[in-house]
């Protein structure tokens, strides 16, 4: 069924019911639909009821033929989805790569990479705890082209397969298989034990660079819990 609503000569809301799919206003005063989708300003926005729970946003013309050619792209899932997002950073090549809602299939799902996420909150202690071990791991691996350290701020970004289960969430997606479920981690969060995680988990064998000054090389059972 499509409905319009018209008010002061536009249009103002469009109801769309098809199957598990529904189109739904969001109007001028600040709403939020679940707790991740805010707008301050009149939007229309489509998102399924499905599993996936992806949401589409109308970015076209405010106009009958504008909205209807939104539900059509809709319907024939010709739309590409909306995630909230940051923008994307100029520069993104430290050691510990900055994901956002609009980049998150470009650096993590790079089939060529495997993929470690922190998923975490600004405002979150543990995730601040974390952040000096996660970097240390991150700059001990950097020059390994077959990994990709990467963090998310799950305030500001969002992507239906980063999904937290509390923060800091770190999950590891495989290389050659980003289709599937990411392995959610849940050892220590040390340099040693997330090292130790991507040993075990990495499609793509790897090997510790040389460390800048020489040492003895150590078994992983004998690396300290936040040096490599």
């Amino acid at each position: 069924m499509l409905t319009f609503y018209e008010r002061e000569r536009e249009i103002l809301l469009l109801r769309f019911q098809f199957y598990s799919k529904i189109v739904v206003p969001m109007w001028i005063t600040p709403r939020k639909l679940f707790y991740f989708f805010t707008f301050h300003t009149f939007q229309i926005m489509a998102f399924s009821t499905a599993e996936d729970g992806l949401k589409y946003l109308h970015q076209g013309e405010f106009t009958v033929e504008g909205i209807k050619k939104f539900v059509e792209g809709f319907t024939k899932n010709k739309l590409r989805p909306y995630y909230k997002s940051e923008r994307i950073p100029a520069q993104n090549d430290e050691a510990v790569r900055i994901a956002v809602g609009r980049n998150f299939e470009e650096i993590v799902l790079d089939e060529a990479k495997d993929t470690l996420v922190e998923l975490y909150a600004p405002w979150c202690h543990h995730c601040q705890e974390l952040e000096p071990t996660y970097n240390r791991l991150a700059k001990r691996l950097m020059g390994i082209p077959s990994l990709s350290i990467v963090k998310m701020n799950m305030e500001a970004n969002e992507h239906p397969l980063a999904k937290v289960d509390g923060f800091p969430t770190i999950l590891f997606f495989s290389a050659g298989n980003k289709s599937t479920k990411p392995i959610t981690f849940h050892g220590d969060r040390t340099v040693k034990g997330l090292y130790q995680f991507l040993k075990k988990n990495a499609a793509i064998p790897f090997a510790l660079p040389k460390p800048a000054q020489t040492r003895a090389p150590n078994k992983v059972e004998q690396i300290p819990n936040d040096e490599l």
